[in-house]
């Protein structure tokens, strides 16, 4: 009797790990397809955003969670002080990388994280953007840009 309880453990343990093997392979063959994907869309949004501060071009690539919490007020003063650097002189790229989340309650969750360099007529900055797949469709859950150039002109205004 013991002999079956052990035999009966055992092979449901093996189909468990099987299941476990399985999710794994199917998660990293998905994220290798989501990071070409949202690689793509990266460098394409970055381009239309910053080549001349275009704000309509970031909330119609937003996504409803930063829709959200982003108030129009709030993006025309960021963008208003991300323009001190002019316009885009040249985008040296993204790097970055896509994951896939699967949870018993949420289902399956895809996002990216990227860090963009770029070079303007009046400085340099990092964006940093988050993606998040909503719909089937890539959007912007996060967009950071660090500039010393930036900081230096709204230092400079505030004192």
């Amino acid at each position: 009797m013991f002999r079956k309880i052990v035999y009966g453990f055992g092979i449901l343990g093996m189909v468990f790990t099987a299941g476990v093997v399985a999710l794994f392979i199917w998660t990293i063959s998905q994220t290798s397809g989501f990071d070409s994907e949202s690689k793509a869309y990266v460098d394409d949004a970055v381009i239309a955003i910053v080549s001349h501060w275009d704000r309509q071009e970031l909330m119609k690539r937003a996504s409803p969670d930063l829709i959200k919490v982003a108030r129009p007020d709030q993006i025309d003063t960021l963008f208003t002080a991300f323009a001190t650097l002019g316009p885009l002189i040249e985008y040296e790229g993204a790097a970055g990388s896509s994951s896939v989340m699967v949870t018993t309650k949420a289902g399956k969750q895809v996002s990216a994280n990227y860090v963009a360099k770029v070079r303007f007529q009046k400085g340099t900055a990092v964006l940093r953007l988050g993606l998040v797949k909503v719909d089937g469709e890539w959007a912007i859950n996060g967009f950071n840009l660090e500039s010393p150039q930036v900081m230096e002109n709204l230092v400079g205004r505030t004192s």
